[in-house]
């Protein structure tokens, strides 16, 4: 975070937004690195518009990008210990309206508990195969293919995030928000 300031400081923004997005990896929650990258954000070329994406998978994506697989994995945990202990009241209740209320109340619970646990892994999943990066450089040339005489498709510029979709050699395939992709050759873009 403090070297993302310093680097916003030095208007390195790629750099500053890379840090920026570093820091958000560690601590999701960060308020003031979240308010900075916005910050640095607007001060980028390139507004690339996300018109991909449908409104119900934008809400998961943010939510999952919000909360995180700590809060997931601690909200698992709460439903399961509340499913165990409202099925504990099922077991050992003598009061026929309680073994009913306790049964049903049970069974919600483990039931969010393995819609909670899908969230948890479809997160950590997420995390461990969508790389992102940061174009860095002033400005990167994207081509159709992984070689130098092939035909630009788009440039991109510094400070645009990017999904990193595969690798050939030195060249990597990015994807923008909006859907195109192209092969940049490394030294443009850093991974976060």
């Amino acid at each position: 975070y403090n070297l993302g300031n310093a680097y916003y400081k030095t208007n390195q923004l790629g750099q500053a937004i890379l840090q920026y997005e570093k820091a958000l990896v560690i601590q999701p929650r960060f308020e003031q690195a979240s308010e900075n990258l916005s910050l640095a954000n607007s001060r980028i070329v390139d507004k690339i518009d996300n018109t991909s994406r449908k409104n119900l998978s934008s809400f998961w994506f943010s939510l999952k990008q919000e909360a995180g697989v700590p809060w997931f994995g601690l909200m698992t945990l709460s439903a399961w210990l509340l499913a165990a202990v409202l099925f504990a009241v099922f077991i050992l209740s003598r009061n026929s309206a309680l073994k009913k209320a306790g049964f049903f109340a049970g069974s919600l619970f483990l039931v969010l508990s393995f819609v909670l646990l899908y969230l948890t892994l479809s997160t950590e999943s997420d995390l461990e195969n969508n790389k992102w990066a940061i174009v860095t450089s002033d400005k990167a040339d994207a081509f159709t293919e992984p070689k130098s005489g092939s035909a630009i498709t788009f440039v991109i510029h510094e400070g645009t995030k990017v999904r990193v979709t595969q690798r050939n050699g030195d060249w990597t395939e990015i994807q923008l928000a909006n859907g195109s992709t192209g092969w940049v050759q490394d030294g443009g873009c850093t991974e976060i």
